[in-house]
């Protein structure tokens, strides 16, 4: 990251979330363009429906005065928050 660049996160009110457990690779990933995210399936629409929630962990990258930025969204967040819906797959 350059000196000119400014840094913000919105942080998850999950410390679990936030945290993350080492299950997941600890990265950063941007916003798919267009069509769905391939680490998670999530649509774009989808990921600012979590952000505006504070459901994920996220970063906006973007230079000092200007309007628009890069998106980032931390992986092992958004894959702790999925996880939380899952289900064990057991059936009676």
């Amino acid at each position: 990251m350059t000196r000119h660049m400014m840094l913000t996160e919105t942080e998850a009110t999950n410390e679990a979330v936030v945290g993350g457990d080492g299950k997941y690779p600890a990265k950063w990933i941007r916003l798919p363009v267009r069509g769905h995210c391939p680490y998670t399936g999530l649509s774009r629409a989808a990921y600012y429906q979590l952000i505006t929630a504070n459901k994920i962990r996220t970063a906006s990258l973007r230079r000092p005065g200007t309007l628009r930025g890069t998106r980032l969204v931390w992986l092992p967040s958004i894959m702790s928050y999925l996880d939380r819906f899952a289900t064990d797959g057991v059936s009676e």
